[in-house]
Order: structure tokens, then sequence, then C-alpha cells
């Protein structure tokens, strides 16, 4: 009987097919693999990375110091107490007559002071003071008490810089500035780790499409030694075959070392612990329509760089009534009205107390100062305009990000879909060349060429989706405004 080699060989051919099919069905379902969704991983880095809890610390910060601001807005009580003071020396002693005398003295002095004071609109501060001393002569045995049971008073710059005016347009504009940015941080988290998540994704694909690549030139070189053998394919042919074994080899190890640095890029991003993760492939993107104008409106509604803006106009215009203020004629006014008495004991300490007044008002007008003055003034002038100019610039570049992001996203959704159906006609453009090369109707030159365009189609379409999916959070992070559900992005602040 004679047999017919073509049959052999095809019933071989058609054995190693299904067995690499079966190879790779089970290497690509790997036990133990916990399988994360792109919006999985999205909101686990929310919670657990170092980046989320940066922006909770950042605006924690801001938190207390505007709590702090607030505060010195209100009275502020306070104690302060001298128990005691102790001295035993030779002083210099003024006498009654006139003269100085160096006596030895020994003696104590104890003194507390319950205060209360209040800072005014005007930059000045309000006070109200209670206070007692009391003298010990350890000498002569003798005691003095000196009782104020009550005093007030008042402290003003006049014609100075008002900190506390400036305090109160921009403190609460900082604090809001804050709520923001940490709205802004947390969705920052989102479209870092998306790019970490499909670089890894990519790496896994990739890793895939390698160890396949390399199984079936691994079958496909098996294939071309036997028919070497029989005298169907030229020497040179086999050796370009062995040249595509070892280059997918040679991709393989590469896969494996770019699958690695991903997954430890993404683990250390988001704050896993897992070796042994596997990513799931977004099937689904969404579709939306995107009205620019509601794009900028949310933007100036919700991004903090808008009050960045007018909280960086307002400190270069407190700078400059600051340089103003501590530059020219400066005045001071203080003024005190109270009671007080003296006595041998607490009680007669506060009998019958006695007016106690004073007032004072200092003057600072600088003559010669060499051109400082003027220096300092026209310094914070220029500064003051540098800081609009960059403004009005960060103004144009704000709307005009949000603009290029709203037509670039169509774009790339477009792209995606087209990259899409290149990826699948050059799989079955593949399937078919392999096909057609096992029966030996082409060459492993064309083979090569099917394999090479289906393994760029499907990296064009990696790399579409992962941009496509990059876009999309960016626009999130631009205006955010969630356009797929028609909501504004809010996050609960930490406080």
């Amino acid at each position: 009987m004679k047999i017919n080699p073509s049959i052999n060989i095809n019933n071989f051919i058609s054995k190693i097919v299904l067995l690499l099919i079966i190879t790779t069905i089970v290497n690509t379902n790997s036990f133990g693999q916990k399988s994360y969704s792109l919006f999985e991983m999205v909101e686990t880095a929310k919670i657990s990375s170092v980046e989320a809890q940066k922006a909770r610390n950042r605006y924690q910060n801001q938190y207390w110091n505007y709590r702090v601001y607030k505060s010195d807005l209100k009275p502020q009580v306070g104690f302060d107490a001298t128990l005691p003071n102790f001295s035993r020396d030779i002083r210099l002693v003024p006498q009654g007559d006139g003269n100085n005398d160096f006596q030895y003295i020994s003696q104590m002095t104890t003194q507390g002071n319950l205060s209360v004071t209040q800072n005014t609109p005007l930059g000045g501060q309000i006070f109200m003071s209670s206070k007692l001393q009391r003298f010990d002569n350890l000498i002569t045995n003798e005691l003095y008490y000196n009782a104020n049971p009550a005093i007030i008073g008042y402290q003003q710059s006049i014609l100075g810089f008002n900190k506390y005016k400036w305090d109160k347009k921009i403190s609460p504009l900082r604090y809001e500035e804050a709520e923001r940015a940490y709205q802004e941080n947390m969705e920052m988290v989102a479209f870092q780790v998306s790019n970490f998540f499909f670089d890894l994704l990519i790496a896994q694909i990739s890793y895939n499409i390698a160890d396949i690549n390399k199984a079936n030139n691994d079958t496909l070189y098996k294939i071309s030694e036997g028919r070497f053998r029989l005298g169907k394919i030229a020497e040179n042919e086999l050796l370009q075959m062995r040249l595509s074994v070892m280059n997918a080899q040679n991709d393989m190890k590469m896969a494996e070392l770019s699958l690695l640095t991903s997954q430890l890029n993404l683990k250390r991003f988001v704050g896993l612990d897992d070796n042994n993760m596997k990513l799931i492939e977004p099937q689904s993107v969404p579709f939306f329509k995107i009205d620019e104008k509601v794009a900028i409106e949310m933007a100036n509604k919700k991004r903090s760089d808008v009050l960045r803006f007018d909280r960086k106009q307002l400190e270069g215009e407190r700078d400059l009534a600051k340089a103003k203020g501590e530059s020219g004629f400066q005045a001071e006014l203080f003024a005190t009205y109270g009671l007080t008495q003296t006595g041998s004991d607490i009680s007669s300490a506060y009998k019958n107390p006695q007016n106690q007044q004073g007032v004072s008002f200092g003057i600072d007008i600088p003559i010669l100062d060499w051109g400082k003055t003027k220096a300092r003034v026209q310094s914070a002038k220029s500064n003051k305009e540098l800081i609009d100019n960059t403004i009005e610039q960060d103004k144009q570049n704000f709307e005009q990000e949000i603009f290029i992001q709203t037509r670039s996203y169509e774009m790339l959704r477009q792209q995606l879909e087209l990259s899409k159906v290149a990826d699948t006609v050059a799989i079955r453009r593949y399937d078919i060349a392999r096909k057609r090369y096992l029966l030996g109707k082409i060459g492993i030159t064309d083979l090569n060429i099917a394999l090479a365009d289906k393994d760029r189609a499907k990296k064009s379409y990696l790399m579409s989706l992962k941009s496509f999916w990059s876009a999309y959070f960016r626009l999130r992070l631009l205006t955010m405004y969630d356009f797929e559900k028609g909501i504004e992005i809010e996050y609960d602040l930490p406080y």
C-alpha cells in the first residue's frame, strides 16, 4: 500500500495546531490570579495609594491653617504668671534726695495676669486684663500687694500695613482653593493609575502574544524541518524560519522584562501587594457628546486654578500695600485705662482702687534712606505686574487646554474604533496566512509579514485604548465634570 506523504504531514499539522490551542488556553488562564478591571483599580488607588494619602495630607494642612485664621478672629484668653522671681544682690538704688546708693537687697516678686485680646478689622488690637503682684522684702520681712482689677487698652498702627484686612480676603479663598485642589488631586490619582493600568495591560497582552508567537514559531520550525527533509522547501527558508524562532525568543524575554517593570510600577503606585494580578481589558467605551461651553463653565466653577488666579492677584496687591505701609511714615497709638491699688494684704489691694491711664503716640519718619523705600515699592509693583501678566497667560492656557481636550476626546474615540477593526482584520489575515503556509501555498516571508502586521495592529489598538482612556480621565480632571452621567465630580472631604 502506497502512503501519501502529504496526508501524513497534514494530519501531523492538525495535531500540532490542536495541541498549540490547548496550550495557549491553559497558559492564559493561570490559577490563583485575581482579576482587576480599570475602575476597580482606580477605586483601589483612591483609597490605598500614596498619592491619595498625600492629597488628604495637603488638604488637612490647609484645613488646620484655616482653623488658625478663624481662631485669630475670636477673642483670645490667656493667663501668665511668675511664680516666683527671687533676687539676692547688691544693686544701685535711687535715694529720696536724688542720689544713688549701692545696697544689699533680698526680695521676691510673684505676679499673675489674666488677659483677653481681640483683633479688630482696622488692624489694631483691643485688650482687657486683670493683674495681681506680690512683693516680699526678705530683709525687712515687709509684704506688699499691687492689684490692677481691670485694665482696658487699645493699640493701633496708623497709616501702616493692615495684615488682618488682607488675611480676611485671602485666607477663605486659600481654603476654598484647597477644597477644590483635593477634589482635583483625587481625580488626578484616577488619571495616573489609568496610565499605569494600561501599561501593565499592554505588557500582559504583549507577553501573551510573544508566548503564542514563540510557540507558533517553534511548531512551524518543526514542520519546516519535516518539509526540508522531504525536499519541499529550500534550506534558505528553513534558516529563515529558525531566525524567526530566535527573534520570537528574544521578544519573549523583552516582553517578560516589560511585564515585570509595569507590574512593579502599578503595585507601587496603587499600594497593592499582589504579585499575580491580571487586568481585564475594557470591552466597551463610554459614548457621550461634549458641549464645549459646558466644559469651560464647569471648569470655571470647579477648578482650583480659577481661585488660584484670584488669590495670586490679591497676594500681589497685599505685598504692594505692605511695601508702601512699611516704607513710609509710621505712627503707633497706644492707650490704656484701668484701676490700681496697693496694700499689705490682698483685700486691701482691692479697696478703693485709683484711676490709671496711659496714652502714647509714636511716629517714625524716614529722612534719608538712600532710595531704599522707593526700591522696595518699585520691586513690589514690578512683581505685581509680573503676577498679573502670568495670570492672564495662564487664563488663556486654561481655556485652550479644555478646548483641545474636548476636541481630541472625540477623535481618539473614533481612532479607537478604527484600530479595533484593523486589529480584527490583521488577526484574521494572519490566521489565513498561517493555514496557507501549512498547506504550502505561501512562503515564510509572506507569513512573517502577516505576523508583523498582526502584532503591529494589536499594539496600535492597545495604544489607542490607552490614549482614549487617558483622555477620558483627563477630561474629567480638567472640567471636574462627569459627562457620561451628567453630574459634577465630588469627593467627601477628609474633615
